[in-house]
């Protein structure tokens, strides 16, 4: 519903839908998990979202804030697992968790060739069987300037993601909470074409070399360099 044309506008709806779960989705997600044990089971992820919001559009600044509530069967969670000789992985437990959802989204063109955008998502757990939401972040942030000049020969970019502490499971038994701590990464790159068909980028990650734990005992890596030949036909 248009409240004041493209300025704001309201805006609700429901859905509801079955998420097919595989063994590679759940390894692109977590790549530690313990995999040789025929306990690991392949389970659909059935969930309702009933949603509700503002968005709107003014002139060079365009924004989304929503929320929502989301019951949920069947969640993947991620529980570490010690065990034995300085060995860590973790193993998929299932839970039906109800969700809270708040988030929003901005999209800016102060600027010709200038593109600022960032993303946030607050996700706040209600678990049925565990007593957490093993490895679920709460918080999750993305912010990114994106500038490419007038003849789209250079093309830059700054990266910054935040993240909060995932809580994990002590992993000797029991229900005892780790908080772990929070990840911030900023990154920059750049990227020019010197000819139609070639050109070279440089990206330099996470630059305030921050090595806190996304996967307990699995740190990230510290301040690295990626650079390179594109080729385009």
């Amino acid at each position: 519903v248009n409240l004041t044309g493209n300025e704001l506008a309201l805006f609700a709806g429901v859905e509801g839908d079955l998420k097919k779960t595989t063994f590679r989705t759940l390894t692109d997600y977590n790549p530690y998990l313990h995999t040789r044990s025929p306990a690991l089971t392949i389970m659909n992820t059935k969930y309702f979202h009933g949603y509700a919001g503002i968005r709107g559009n003014l002139k060079f600044f365009e924004y989304t804030v929503q929320a929502g509530f989301k019951p949920t069967n069947d969640l993947p969670l991620y529980k570490f697992r010690f065990t034995g000789d300085l060995k860590y992985d973790f193993e998929v437990i299932y839970d039906d968790v109800d969700i809270i959802n708040v988030g929003g989204s901005i999209k800016a063109t102060p600027l010709k060739g200038l593109d600022i955008t960032g993303t946030m998502n607050v996700n706040i757990y209600d678990t049925k069987t565990e007593f957490w939401a093993w490895h679920l972040p709460v918080l999750e942030s993305n912010f990114q300037l994106l500038y490419t000049t007038k003849d789209g020969k250079l093309r830059t970019k700054a990266n910054f993601y935040l993240s909060d502490g995932v809580a994990s499971n002590s992993g000797f038994g029991g229900a005892r909470k780790d908080e772990l701590k929070g990840l911030y990464d900023l990154s920059l790159g750049a990227e020019y074409w010197f000819a139609k068909h070639f050109g070279a980028f440089l990206d330099v990650n996470n630059l305030l070399d921050n090595r806190s734990e996304r996967w307990r005992f699995y740190p990230t890596y510290g301040i690295n360099v990626l650079g390179g030949i594109s080729a385009r036909f």
